[in-house]
């Protein structure tokens, strides 16, 4: 029997200092790197931050028991609480976890309040125990002595168990196969370990480890699918965005422009020749870039476009431009879009089709801002254009801006005539 307890004192001793290890580690990767949504974060941290606490009471109590100095004596009664406390607070943390993934379809705020109400009530009868040795006592050999009502020390923990499993009931369908079977380990595995923690011996440690473990995995996966569709998303709109531009008819004008310019001013006609092939190159190379791009570079390719225009239009095009600072970083094709819709959809509608466009870019306390403006007939910027490609490529630059860099893009009438579409680019994001 000696061996038996012998041995079981070793396991729990590897354990407890293995998890304190990992735990750690676990902890520091989640708050440096891996998780990118907050709040399932947040408790996947606390969960950690509770096993390393609940692990090292457990390490502590096991060199303090029977020992007769008076460090011992001191110290032992406060891990024996610890030890109570943190086992609570980690079904706590990982119900919080489950629950905020499950919240994606369903509001469970009664649900976090109760349990709330189930750690209270844990914590209030631990502080009892203290006085009236309700959950356990410590001997005159500083040794740890059950009580006949220790099993009620264990029913807000299996309570918090249970509301996990009806979470589990009822969003489950909600739920991915991966997900179910993640969180049903979470809830089996300590219940399992609570039945043999009164009738055989002490798996605590080793069943939080395990769970903790295991969600670990899960908050990896889910993250690492996370970055996935939000690439894949940004090289679908950078495609979409690419196409939009290499138009036909713009093709074909230019085309047309320039043999027109070979009868009349070949200089020109090369020249416009070697700008035509820039600009085709800069919509190619954009189609394979994911990282942000110096503004410099962007506002080279949109004069690219407007001198091909200017070739077609002459004088009716007007471009002004007041940039004041370049030395910051936007998402590729981000303004050039914007400049082809005012020139498009605004100077073009005008009498005449002649009109003033303004290019401008400055730098706030806040960030950075680019501002298109134009004086064409204007539109309504809260009823989608009846264009339906100027609507997907306004879509595909203001999902870009916020992937690639936390940007906004704002569209607004001008009082007397014509819109403005304005960049913002927060210095945060790429400082």
């Amino acid at each position: 029997m000696s061996t038996y307890f012998d041995l079981q004192i070793m396991l729990n001793f590897s354990v407890a200092l293995l998890s304190i290890l990992l735990s750690t580690l676990l902890a520091l990767r989640i708050r440096f790197g891996v998780a990118s949504e907050k709040r399932p974060a947040h408790y996947l941290w606390f969960l950690y931050t509770c096993l390393i606490c609940f692990s090292a009471a457990n390490l502590l109590g096991q060199i303090c028991e029977g020992q007769q100095s008076r460090a011992a004596y001191a110290l032992y009664p406060i891990v024996c609480f610890a030890d109570y406390l943190f086992s609570g607070m980690l079904a706590y943390a990982a119900s919080g976890f489950l629950i905020s993934v499950a919240e994606r379809e369903r509001k469970m705020r009664w649900i976090r309040i109760l349990m709330q109400g189930l750690i209270l009530v844990h914590i209030t009868m631990l502080i009892l125990s203290q006085f009236t040795g309700l959950f356990y006592e410590i001997d005159a050999q500083n040794r740890y002595l059950r009580s006949d009502a220790y099993p009620l020390s264990l029913i807000p923990t299996a309570m918090i168990l249970l509301l996990d499993a009806f979470v589990m009931l009822r969003c489950g369908k909600t739920l991915t196969k991966t997900e179910r079977i993640v969180f049903w380990s979470f809830i089996l595995i300590p219940g399992a370990s609570l039945i043999l923690l009164i009738y055989v011996m002490d798996l605590i440690p080793l069943s939080a480890m395990a769970a903790s473990l295991i969600m670990f995995y899960y908050l990896t996966e889910r993250h690492t699918a996370q970055l996935y569709r939000e690439q894949t998303e940004n090289v679908k709109l950078q495609t979409e965005v690419m196409l939009s531009q290499i138009q036909p008819h713009f093709l074909y004008n230019s085309l047309g422009a320039i043999a027109d310019l070979c009868d009349i001013d070949p200089q020109k006609a090369k020249q416009t020749t070697i700008t035509f092939a820039q600009y085709l190159r800069g919509n190619m190379n954009a189609l394979g870039t994911v990282d942000l791009i110096p503004f410099a570079q962007e506002l080279s390719h949109t004069q690219q476009y407007l001198e091909l225009q200017k070739v077609r239009f002459g004088d009716d095009l007007q471009v002004c431009y007041e940039i004041a600072c370049t030395d910051f970083f936007v998402p590729t094709l981000s303004m050039q879009p914007l400049v082809e819709n005012a020139v498009r959809h605004g100077i073009r509608q005008n009498p005449g089709g002649r009109g003033t466009l303004a290019i401008a870019a400055a730098e706030t306390e806040r960030g950075y801002e680019i501002t298109v403006t134009d004086d064409g007939p204007g539109f309504d910027p809260n009823v989608p254009p009846d264009d339906k490609r100027m609507h997907v490529g306004l879509q595909n630059v203001r999902e870009r801006l916020s992937l690639t860099c936390g940007g906004t893009l704002t569209l607004r009438r001008n009082p007397v005539r014509g819109m403005t579409a304005v960049i913002h680019i927060p210095k945060a994001k790429e400082e």
